[in-house]
């Protein structure tokens, strides 16, 4: 009995390979006096056989995302430059093009969180999942950092990818 259980697991683990995948996922941690931070992450749409069979009408996007235990609702917003100043506008979805890894970061597209229901503290993990269009929403576990040890994280995450 427990043979056939071990092997419908991993029946079931193969056949049920993500479409959306979430990797790098950070939360920066908020200024003392403010209630707003930012949330960065990669995705990737990867189009498999099961995703070829959805027949997905139109590109796959997202729209938000949940932060369990610290936001219901993350907003998506894209940094904007003009006339030398640089704004953030919230936008209502950003479209995933198939078989390429996005970059969620600072100074471009990223998520928002606004008065949490606690106060996230570096070194704290949260779950972050994000609301799809069409496919399974994708989650992850997202580590809070100190704002200054951002770009030291990405670096060292360029470092190891070569």
């Amino acid at each position: 009995m427990k043979k056939i259980l071990f092997t419908l697991g991993l029946i079931t683990s193969f056949s049920s390979q993500a479409a959306l995948e979430l990797t790098n996922c950070v939360i920066v941690e908020p200024a003392p006096t403010s209630n707003v931070t930012g949330i960065f992450f990669d995705i990737r749409f990867r189009v498999t056989d099961e995703v070829k069979k959805l027949r997905i009408p139109g590109p796959e996007s997202i729209q938000g995302a949940t932060i369990k235990g610290l936001s219901d609702t993350a907003e998506i917003h894209e940094t904007v430059i003009k006339d030398g100043v640089m704004t953030m506008k919230q936008i209502t979805q950003y479209k995933i093009k198939p078989n390429t890894e996005h970059q969620f970061k600072r100074g471009g597209h990223h998520l928002m969180i606004r008065d949490f229901s606690q106060r996230p503290v570096a070194g704290e993990e949260y779950e972050l999942s994000v609301w799809s269009t069409y496919t399974e929403d994708p989650s992850c576990m997202a580590k809070v950092v100190k704002s200054a040890d951002l770009a030291m994280l990405k670096s060292k995450q360029v470092g190891s990818a070569e």
